[in-house]
């Protein structure tokens, strides 16, 4: 999770707290490695009044979503990563594989195509529904409930 694709200003995750690490990093780097940039996250709200529903008041999940914001709903960064890893994934989601990212010393980002590398970055396909990712989330979080009622 990081940056802005194909080209943006700083993002947290590059950025903070030392932009010179993210540097390091992709330059030493030399596996494969797949970027989820904040635009793909910040479209997709998950943690809103549909989980609210559905999930138990005694679920740990429900008091964490109840305490950061009263399920007003969040950007989904983590959840993409995650879901990134589900065959389901492939409905909504491609990946640019040719080029490589570079994160410049400010920490902001370019998607360069003068090289190849391991690198990709997700993007949305054409026509995707950002909601129905959103609810495929929501019930991922809904799968298993730890906590019953007693």
């Amino acid at each position: 999770m990081g940056g802005y694709f194909p080209m943006g200003p700083k993002e947290a995750n590059f950025y903070r707290p030392d932009p010179a690490s993210t540097v390091y990093a992709l330059q030493e780097f030399n596996k494969q490695a797949i970027f989820a940039g904040w635009e793909i996250g910040h479209k997709i709200i998950t943690g809103g009044e549909y989980l609210k529903s559905k999930l138990n008041p005694k679920n740990p999940v429900y008091r964490a979503y109840e305490l950061y914001n009263n399920f007003k709903g969040r950007d989904s960064w983590d959840q993409v990563a995650v879901f990134l890893l589900l065959p389901e994934a492939n409905k909504y989601f491609d990946t640019v594989t040719e080029g490589y990212c570079h994160v410049n010393e400010d920490g902001s980002n370019l998607w360069k195509t003068d090289r190849d590398s391991d690198h990709e970055y997700v993007k949305f396909k054409p026509g995707t529904n950002y909601e129905e990712i959103a609810r495929l989330m929501d019930d991922l979080t809904l799968k298993r409930q730890p906590i019953k009622d007693r």
